[in-house]
């Protein structure tokens, strides 16, 4: 099989299981509500999950530009698509299983709606540079307070660049913002 035709599969296997996992976490109920959802607190706003799709970058820091010290790895590199922006990583964690290294991490994503949390798994095949990563969204600022979902990156890395691009698909999930109010505003007009 052509690294091309490796590459075809991975990605449509990963998109297959990322669905299976995408649709697993924002399901809503089926049929009407008659008192109110029972798996939220009372009061508690309604959640929308939106789909992402996108493209990244990156570039190796050196060790005196990294927010941890001692850091594994750090990176620092740009977001396009529907998270368009910029995003930092930290290697926390790391151990090698010749020829694939697994990792763990935490993710820092900076965009004009606000900045996203996240903390990372995945594994790089050093015998390519083939990588993978998952980063399950833990909060966020901004429009993205309280966010929640999951992202799946996958491309490859340069190590003796120090460089890695690929693509990156997932859902974010956050508080859906239209209150009551805004729709009796709608009425009076």
């Amino acid at each position: 099989m052509t690294p091309s035709r490796l590459r075809q599969s991975l990605a449509a296997t990963l998109g297959t299981g990322l669905a299976l996992l995408m649709a697993a976490s924002c399901t809503e109920p089926i049929g009407p509500e008659p008192v109110g959802r029972l798996d939220m607190p009372l009061g508690a706003a309604e959640r929308r999950c939106d789909p992402l799709e996108g493209r990244f970058s990156s570039v190796v820091l050196p060790p005196s530009r990294c927010a941890v010290a001692p850091p594994l790895i750090c990176t620092e590199g740009r977001l396009r698509g529907d998270l368009h922006g910029t995003f930092t990583f930290v290697m926390t964690a790391g151990t090698e299983l010749p020829p694939i290294s697994f990792f763990t991490g935490e993710s820092d994503i900076r965009t004009r709606e606000g900045a996203l949390f996240g903390t990372d798994m995945g594994n790089i095949d050093l015998s390519n540079g083939n990588l993978v990563t998952h980063i399950g969204v833990t909060g966020g600022t901004d429009d993205y307070a309280g966010a929640t979902g999951r992202i799946l990156a996958f491309g490859v890395i340069d190590l003796a660049a120090g460089e890695t691009s690929g693509r990156y698909v997932g859902d974010l999930c956050v508080d859906d913002e239209d209150d009551e109010d805004d729709d009796e505003d709608d009425d009076e007009h």
